[in-house]
């Protein structure tokens, strides 16, 4: 299938694919039966990751216009979901939305949420929905950024820890995806990925530990090579080289970085963090970098799971 996307524009690129093959059905171009291309393959043709195009089809399933039923290629399930519901209908919803929104100030969207959850099956109402990282620290604080927003139960699942997660909801980074992958490959497909970014505050937290405003010396440690990269290209956008100047160290030890003279600071991810002692951290070199969910993407999980939003109390 031949999909042409604009890497150039705001649009994000998964759904700038859940619109082409939405046009391709509306067009008759692809039909009820037709089979979409596996994610792999779609990926490779279109020049995107196969996470976006896995988005792109989860977008299309939500709406029901195809069917998603590992290993087993997508399903196009026709376009009667594109027809315009009929007048009587549509007064109907609106009605109903504008009298959720006057007598108990729900937006619609929240409404949405609300039925959603009443529509679950009792027994999953009350489970949790499992948060899986690399550290408990990191679950945990992923855990209670979902708690904030939605009506869930959010219980952490280190991935330091043996086993799998029970049944039910799971929320996971692409931080971790290949480790996620290796460990359980059988439940990778019910299995909710979220992008992930540093704590904005970090850049604050550096700032007020350091008096000189010049050039700010920073030495990042972590256990892994590939690791160590990865995050230190994170922390490039946050911490721009004109004022940060950022050194990479693969470490055996958490904390032997800190005996060393001078007056870098030493920066340690999740996984580094959680192996120091409480001396350690407290050592006024030691700064944490935690790790929050990426603008929009605890809204994306909520809906993705049919949520309800929590109502915040002033």
């Amino acid at each position: 299938m031949d999909l042409r996307l604009d890497f150039s524009s705001p649009v994000p690129l998964y759904h700038q694919i859940a619109e082409g093959i939405r046009y391709a059905i509306a067009t008759g171009r692809i039909v009820a039966g037709d089979t979409l291309p596996p994610v792999r393959l779609a990926g490779s043709a279109w020049g995107v990751n196969l996470h976006t195009v896995r988005r792109g089809y989860a977008e299309l399933a939500g709406h029901g216009l195809i069917e998603i039923c590992p290993p087993h290629p997508a399903r196009v399930l026709g376009a009667d979901a594109l027809s315009a519901p009929s007048a009587e209908l549509a007064r109907f919803a609106d009605s109903v939305v504008a009298k959720a929104s006057s007598r108990y100030g729900l937006s619609a969207m929240e409404f949405a949420g609300l039925l959603a959850q009443r529509g679950a099956p009792a027994s999953t109402k009350s489970s949790p929905v499992r948060v899986v990282e690399c550290s408990d620290n990191q679950c945990v604080g992923h855990a209670r950024e979902l708690e904030r927003h939605w009506g869930v139960r959010a219980e952490p699942w280190s991935l330091q820890q043996l086993g799998e997660p029970p049944p039910g909801e799971v929320v996971a980074t692409f931080f971790h995806y290949n480790d996620i992958r290796r460990r359980w490959p059988h439940r990778l497909y019910e299995i909710h990925f979220a992008a992930i970014q540093p704590d904005p505050g970090l850049r604050r937290k550096i700032d007020s530990q350091v008096a000189a405003k010049g050039t700010v010396s920073l030495q990042l440690c972590e256990f892994n090579e590939t690791m160590t990269k990865s995050i230190a290209a994170d922390l490039s956008v946050l911490l721009p080289a004109k004022r940060y100047r950022l050194r990479t160290a693969v470490i055996k030890e958490a904390g032997e970085r800190l005996t060393e003279r001078g007056r870098s600071l030493v920066l340690f991810p999740p996984r580094a963090w959680a192996a120091l002692t409480e001396a350690q951290r407290a050592h006024p070199k030691a700064v944490e970098v935690r790790y929050v969910f990426a603008p929009g993407e605890i809204e994306e999980i909520g809906q993705h799971f049919g949520w309800h939003r929590r109502r915040h109390v002033a």
